[in-house]
């Protein structure tokens, strides 16, 4: 149990600004989310685009840009406020960040 609480305090952990969890390796929650949530429209590596879903491999939003868009949507992306909790959303973004060139 020891074990499980440390795990999600440490891929909690932020740079300071709220919203900047640093995915540690092996940490599978944000990647569990994506592919629950995400893969769909943006594809198993952000490539998809499907229904004008955004090429996540080369987008230049910032860690805290991608959790306002999960959160509260953008164009036809569904916000997921209420869909996920914050802390799903904070993995998912910090997973994004993973998929970048």
């Amino acid at each position: 149990m020891t074990t499980i609480v440390l795990g999600i305090m440490l891929s909690c952990g932020n740079s300071g600004n709220g919203h900047q969890p640093t995915l540690l390796k092996g940490n599978n929650k944000g990647k569990a989310v994506y592919q629950q949530y995400c893969k769909a429209c943006h594809g198993d590596d952000g490539t998809l685009g499907l229904s004008g879903a955004s090429n996540l491999m080369v987008s230049v939003l910032e860690q805290s840009e991608v959790v306002n868009v999960v959160t509260n949507g953008r164009r036809l992306m569904a916000p997921f406020k209420g869909i996920i909790n914050q802390q799903e959303i904070d993995s998912v973004a910090a997973y994004v960040m993973t998929l970048r060139k």
